[in-house]
């Protein structure tokens, strides 16, 4: 039964903070999606594993955490640091395989197959050889907390023996000290077993929660000072200059003026890259200017 409450309120948690996490997410602006560290591999690895691994800290609330609390905050310690590692390069690797899988049309034609193998090879190479340095460290915690209750149950008897041998104690009084700090013990050592689950937890709550109370730049569920699109007679953008939030070395626009006027069409004509493209994402408001006026 406790298990099943445990699980229950864990699959719990993972649901809703998978909606939050979700709901934050379509709060952004355009420009937010564009940065490397938001692309759609992932945003969808956060979802699916953030989520999952906040939801293993509900395992650790058991009933004998705080009899080894020490140690677990040194294991945790140690491994937090690193979860943030393994998955900084998970998502990586992640968000190399959506970009191969989604132009692999554009990758088949160049031959860049081999390419982009061998980038998302070493992308999880990262992650590889993080978990073969954790994996001695957790190795040696589960190992010391699994043979914990053999100890204590020695030490026990050991001591206990030489009290009944000086007729100090009893051989019952022994024995229900024994079996208590035996059983104590037993699941204090199952609770520092997960302490690899809480870094990661932590890690992943620490994400979760930096993407719930980021505000974003332009929040499209604002109703405020909106206007519908018959009220609207011109467009006018002055001296507007702007560069992608992921390009922010490159000026694409530069002291824009012009004006749209209802009911007129206005064409804008250039090579591939000069900034027509740009013009709808800011009259569209995807993006706001850096520098200038853009009023309808």
């Amino acid at each position: 039964m406790q298990t099943f409450f445990i699980q229950l309120s864990s699959h719990q948690l993972t649901k809703r903070m998978r909606g939050r996490s979700f709901a934050a997410i379509l709060r952004q602006e355009r420009g937010w999606f564009d940065l490397p560290e938001n692309s759609v591999g992932s945003l969808c690895s956060k979802l699916s594993h953030d989520a999952v691994h906040l939801g293993a800290v509900g395992l650790i609330a058991g009933p004998s955490v705080p009899l080894l609390m020490y140690s677990l905050k040194l294991s945790i310690r140690m491994d937090f640091g690193r979860s943030f590692k393994e998955s900084d390069a998970l998502f990586a690797a992640s968000q190399i395989a959506v970009e191969a899988i989604s132009s692999v049309r554009t990758v088949a034609s160049l031959h860049k197959e081999e390419h982009f193998c061998k980038r998302f090879s070493d992308a999880l190479m990262v992650s590889h050889r993080q978990a073969l340095r954790n994996a001695h460290i957790r190795g040696a915690t589960i190992g010391v907390t699994r043979s914990l209750p053999f100890v204590a149950h020695a030490v026990v008897l050991a001591i206990g023996g030489w009290f009944i041998s000086q007729g100090t104690m009893n051989f019952i009084d022994v024995i229900k000290v024994g079996e208590a700090l035996v059983f104590s013990s037993a699941m204090a050592g199952q609770a520092m077993s997960f302490a690899p689950s809480l870094a990661k937890g932590k890690a992943a709550a620490a994400r979760m929660f930096k993407l719930l109370e980021r505000v974003p730049a332009i929040d499209a569920s604002s109703m405020t000072n909106k206007k519908a699109i018959e009220d609207l007679n011109e467009v006018r953008l002055h001296d507007v200059h702007f560069r992608y939030p992921n390009r922010e070395d490159v000026q694409i626009l530069q002291g824009l003026s012009l004006v749209v006027s209802k009911g007129k069409t206005l064409a804008l004509v250039g090579s591939s890259g000069c900034g027509k493209s740009t013009v709808i994402s800011l009259i569209e408001r995807f993006y706001d200017p850096e520098k200038g006026k853009l009023v309808g």
